[in-house]
């Protein structure tokens, strides 16, 4: 992925899953969108709970 502003695919996905796992999980079969600051950036991101437990994040992005 080409993030651009100095964040790694790696720094991003590790932040993105702290997130995840310190919040409620959305709805099953519903989206939402979450922004969380890494490095001092905003992030956004769009997690999708699958089934019971099963979260996807297909989509994220630096907020310019």
């Amino acid at each position: 992925r080409h993030l651009g502003g100095g964040l790694t695919q790696s720094e991003v996905e590790t932040a993105i899953k702290s997130d995840v796992l310190n919040k409620s999980l959305p709805e099953i079969g519903k989206y939402t969108e979450r922004t969380i600051s890494i490095g001092g950036q905003e992030v956004t991101y769009r997690p999708n709970q699958w089934k019971e437990g099963v979260v996807n994040v297909g989509t994220y992005f630096i907020n310019k």
